[in-house]
C-alpha cells in the first residue's frame, strides 16, 4: 500500500496546499512523524487537544500558527523527500506512545495489540502447511460483511470455500434495506474493513447505496465475487459422525440439492428477519403494506397518505426523508426514543480529503483509529449501575444522568412551544436503555403541519386505514412497518441438526440463544456462527470490526485443524456455560437490564441476548487468547482425511 502511494506524482504546490488545508491536523501530524521519524513532532508544543466529541474538530486544538507549521513542514517534506515513510511499524512500545499522544489521553496497554492489527502492522493469517487439498471444505452462509470477511480470510489461507447467498448480490443488510434515508449510524471510516479503506466516502455517515457499493467493491477487490452462489439458500444441515462433517441441503432456482462440507460458517447476522406484527384486520386493508426491510424499488410516496408503525432506528431515518413529499404522515409510537444530535450526521466530506486517504501513507489508518476510539469503548463504563445512585428509575449513575439531561434539553429546545409533542416524545426510562438513535431531523419533522404523532395503542386495521383503542380512525394509502427484526432466533432459523439429533432451535428454545464467544455451540461440531448471540454492540462499535474479529478467530481454529490433522472441533459444554454465566453476570449490572423499559436487546424472559457486555478490546482479546482448550478435538477417521 505504501509503495503504491509513493509512486503517484504529487499535485502542484498550490493544489497540495489546498488538500492539506482540508486534512485533520492530528492525523497530518502523525503522518508527518511517520515520514520524518523526527520526535520534535511528538513534543508538548505539538500535542493535539483531547476531544471527546463523536466527530472531532479537525483543527485538533491548534492555533493558526501551529497549524501553518504542521502543514508547511509536511508540504516541504513531501516535495523534497516524497512519501516513503521512515517509520512504517514503530514497534509496540513506540506505537503505544503515539496512540496516547494522538488522542491527548492515556490509551491502556491492552489496546495496543488490537490496534496494531487494525493498522496492518501484524499479519494474523495462520501459517499453514499442506496446501488447500489438505484443508477442510468450508461452507459460508450469507454474503454480508461477515460472510465476505470470512471468505477473504479463507481465500488468503488457501482453504477451499463456497459462499451461498439468498439474494442476487452481496451486501446483506445493505442489499435488503433500501428505504429512503437508510444509512449507518457509525462513522463510515470505522464502518469499513481495516485493510480496505474507501477513499471516496462522501459523508461521515453514509447511506445504504454507498455502503452497498463499498461491499461490492470489496468482493471484487478480494477476488470473491466470482465464487459466490447467489439466489441460493441453506435449507438445513445435518451432522454426520461417520463422515465428520455436515450434509447440507441447498435450494436455488433449479431446486434442492445436497452437498457435504467439513465446516459450516453462518453469517446471516442479526438483521435479516423482519418483524411484521399481525394486527387484526390487516387482510382487510385496501392499500399497500410495506416493511422497511422489504422496500419496493418502484414505490413512490409522493402525495400519498402514509402511516408508519414504529419509532426506532428505521423510522428515525425514514420519516424525515419522506415527510416533505407525502400528503399526510401519521406515526404510531409505542415508546418514545432517546436521540442525540450529531452535527455532522448529514454533512458531506470535502473532496480534497480523497487525496489524503488514497495517497498519504497512514492517513487512512490514523483517521480510522480516531473514530474507533470515539465509537468504541468509551461509553460502556457509564452504562453500569451505581448501587448508591439515588435516582435509579431515571438514570444509572452521575454520567448517565448528565447524558439524559443533555438529550432532554435537546428535545425540549427542538419542540419548544409544542407541549403536546413534548409530552409524547420525552422518554421515561434511562438514556441508552434502548438503542440510542442519531437525530435525523426527527423532532423538526414532527412539527410539520402534515405530520401527526399518535401514541394511543393500535386496535387493528380497517379497509381504509388504522384504528386505535380510543376509537379514532386514520385513513391512509400506505402502511409502513418500521418494526425491526427478530434478533433472538438468528442461525436457529436454519434447520441445523447436530449430534444426537439435537436441533439448534431446541438448544436455543424460549428465545434464549447461547454460544461461546457468540460463535460456538456444544453438540454442533465444526459450526461457527458469526454475529451470533451477545455480539451486537449496544455501546458502540462497528459491524465491520466484528466481522474481522470473528473471522480471524474462526480462521485460527481452522488453521489449527489443518496443522494438527484434526477433523472435528466441538465446543465443550462447560466452557459455554461458564462464558454465558459471565455474560449474564455482567449484563445484570448494565443498563439493558433496567426494568423500566422493554427492548429488542432482551428476550421474552428478560434475558439480554443481543448486545455484548464487554469492551471491544476485551472481546477481541478473548478471541485471540482462547483456543483449542475450549473444544473437544478429534482426528480424522482415516489418516489425512479432511473432506
Amino acid at each position: 500500500m505504501t509503495s503504491q502511494k509513493s509512486l503517484i506524482p504529487l499535485p502542484q504546490r498550490q493544489e497540495l496546499e489546498r488538500i492539506l488545508a482540508a486534512g485533520d491536523l492530528r492525523v497530518l501530524l502523525l503522518c508527518l512523524y511517520h515520514l520524518t521519524a523526527d520526535d520534535v513532532w511528538l513534543s508538548p508544543a505539538y500535542a493535539p487537544q483531547r476531544d471527546v466529541r463523536l466527530i472531532a474538530d479537525p483543527m485538533a486544538g491548534f492555533d493558526d500558527e501551529q497549524a501553518a507549521a504542521i502543514r508547511g513542514a509536511l508540504l516541504d517534506h513531501l516535495e523534497r523527500h516524497g512519501r516513503a515513510p521512515k517509520v512504517t511499524d514503530p514497534g509496540p512500545e513506540k506505537f503505544a506512545q503515539l496512540l496516547s499522544f494522538f488522542l491527548g489521553e492515556a490509551v491502556p496497554a491492552e489496546y495496543v495489540p488490537m490496534v496494531r492489527v487494525e493498522f496492518g502492522f501484524v499479519d494474523e493469517t495462520p501459517k499453514l502447511r499442506g496446501g488447500p487439498a489438505a484443508g477442510p471444505r468450508v461452507l459460508i452462509v450469507g454474503a454480508g460483511a461477515c460472510g465476505l470477511a470470512m471468505a477473504k480470510r479463507l481465500e488468503s489461507m488457501g482453504v477451499s470455500w463456497q459462499l451461498v447467498e439468498k439474494n442476487s448480490g452481496v451486501g446483506g443488510t445493505w442489499f435488503e434495506n433500501r428505504y429512503p434515508g437508510c444509512g449507518v449510524d457509525t462513522p463510515n471510516h470505522f464502518y469499513c474493513f481495516s485493510d480496505h479503506p474507501n477513499v471516496k466516502w462522501r459523508r461521515y455517515f453514509s447511506q445504504a447505496p454507498e455502503l452497498l457499493a463499498y461491499l461490492e467493491d470489496f468482493a471484487q477487490a478480494k477476488n470473491l465475487a466470482g465464487k459466490i452462489a447467489f439466489n441460493t439458500t441453506l435449507v438445513g444441515a445435518h451432522w454426520q459422525d461417520d463422515r465428520q462433517g455436515w450434509q447440507v441441503t441447498l435450494r436455488d432456482g433449479g431446486g434442492e440439492r445436497q452437498e457435504h462440507f467439513a465446516v459450516v460458517v453462518t453469517a446471516t447476522g442479526h438483521f435479516n428477519h423482519p418483524v411484521q406484527p399481525d394486527f387484526p384486520g390487516a387482510d382487510a386493508f385496501s392499500g399497500l403494506q410495506v416493511h422497511t426491510a422489504q422496500w419496493p424499488q418502484e414505490l413512490d410516496l409522493t402525495g400519498k397518505r402514509v402511516a408508519v408503525i414504529g419509532t426506532g432506528a428505521s423510522a428515525m431515518q425514514l420519516v424525515p426523508t419522506i415527510a416533505p413529499t407525502v400528503q399526510q404522515l401519521t406515526i404510531f409510537q409505542r415508546t418514545a426514543q432517546w436521540a442525540r444530535p450529531v452535527a455532522e450526521y448529514q454533512e458531506t466530506l470535502a473532496e480534497e480529503g480523497e487525496w489524503l486517504f488514497e495517497h498519504l501513507p497512514l492517513y487512512d489508518r490514523w483517521y480510522r483509529f480516531a473514530q474507533l476510539w470515539r465509537y468504541g469503548d468509551g461509553l460502556l463504563r457509564f452504562l453500569q449501575r451505581d448501587p448508591a445512585w439515588e435516582q435509579p428509575q431515571r438514570s444509572l449513575n452521575r454520567v448517565n444522568e448528565r447524558h439524559r439531561q443533555e438529550m432532554e434539553s435537546f428535545i425540549e429546545s427542538s419542540l419548544a412551544g409544542r407541549e403536546d409533542l413534548l409530552a409524547k416524545c420525552m422518554p421515561d426510562y434511562p438514556a441508552f436503555a434502548k438503542r440510542i438513535l442519531i437525530d435525523n431531523g426527527w423532532f423538526k419533522t414532527l412539527r410539520r403541519d402534515n405530520v401527526a404523532l399518535v401514541t394511543e395503542p393500535l386496535k387493528g386495521f380497517t379497509a381504509q386505514g388504522i384504528e386505535t383503542t380510543d376509537g379514532a380512525e386514520y385513513d391512509c394509502d400506505v402502511i409502513i412497518y418500521a418494526t425491526g427484526f427478530n434478533v433472538t432466533s438468528l442461525a436457529s432459523r436454519i434447520d441445523f441438526v447436530g449430534r444426537g439429533g439435537r436441533s439448534l432451535a431446541e438448544d436455543w428454545a424460549e428465545d434464549n440463544p447461547r454460544a461461546l464467544l457468540g460463535m460456538a455451540v456444544p453438540a454442533f461440531p465444526n459450526l461457527f456462527i458469526m454475529y451470533g448471540p451477545n455480539t451486537n454492540m449496544g455501546h458502540g462499535g462497528s459491524g465491520m470490526w466484528l466481522a474481522e474479529t470473528q473471522s480471524a478467530y474462526i480462521a485460527e481454529r481452522l488453521g489449527e485443524m489443518m496443522t494438527r490433522d484434526l477433523a472435528v472441533l466441538e465446543c465443550k459444554d462447560e466452557e459455554r456455560e461458564v462464558y454465558c454465566a459471565e455474560v449474564d453476570r455482567l449484563h445484570s449490572e448494565l443498563i439493558w437490564s433496567h426494568p423500566a423499559t422493554g427492548t429488542y436487546y432482551r428476550n421474552r424472559n428478560g434475558q439480554v441476548r443481543s448486545p455484548m457486555p464487554f469492551r471491544l478490546v476485551d472481546y477481541w482479546t478473548m478471541t485471540r487468547q482462547r483456543g483449542l482448550e475450549d473444544y473437544h478435538a478429534e482426528p480424522g477417521h482415516r489418516t489425512g482425511q479432511k473432506d
